[in-house]
């Protein structure tokens, strides 16, 4: 049964509250909505994955357009924008701690996602699909556990504003004054 409809009396469920002013407003409103789209969702996903140490992005130019580069995300949304699931394929760098890795970058999706859209993440796989540098091809930084930890898991939002445009006077140069123009006059009468 739809928590919309009226349940009937002494089924123990109780009555759907009334709307309170913190409630959304009814879809009769004249309010608009805020709709948010998967790839925006995936672009929040890839900032969030980028931003814990131990992650590089692998594959070259070309391989990360044709979508078999890393970090590789899908995000599906709800209807209504109610909650999103995440599954992602991260690259690693050698020498770090893997799976210290995996359990930031989860949190880490997790918190951006919900802070950045207001959707609860209600699932969030992520798998370690590869480690880059372990032949020795690219040094990278060794990432130590406690680097991983140290990582803030939320991230900074700030709101957007503009500068105010100091205003300047308008200033209009003054007319000029207008000759009389004296045409021939031809003998027909124009109109």
């Amino acid at each position: 049964m739809d928590d919309r409809e009226a349940s009937p009396p002494g089924d123990g469920r109780a009555a759907p509250a009334a709307a309170t002013p913190a409630s959304p407003a009814p879809a009769t409103s004249t309010r608009g909505e805020n709709v948010i789209d998967g790839k925006a969702v995936e672009k929040i996903i890839v900032a969030a994955i980028d931003s814990v140490p131990g992650t590089v992005a692998a594959g070259g130019a070309i391989n990360r357009m044709a979508g078999r580069g890393y970090p590789r995300v899908d995000a599906q949304i709800a209807p209504h924008g109610r909650a999103v699931s995440v599954e992602t394929d991260i690259a690693v760098s050698w020498p770090s701690p893997v799976r210290d890795i995996a359990h930031a970058v989860r949190d880490t999706i997790i918190a951006w996602v919900a802070d950045a859209t207001g959707m609860p993440v209600v699932r969030c796989d992520v798998r370690v699909a590869t480690v880059v540098g372990a032949d020795g091809d690219r040094p990278w930084a060794r990432v130590a556990a406690g680097d991983v930890a140290a990582h803030p898991r939320r991230p900074s939002l700030v709101s957007p504003s503009a500068a105010p445009l100091p205003a300047r006077p308008v200033t209009v140069p003054p007319p000029k004054e207008l000759r009389p123009i004296k045409a021939p006059r031809s003998g027909r009468d124009v109109r």
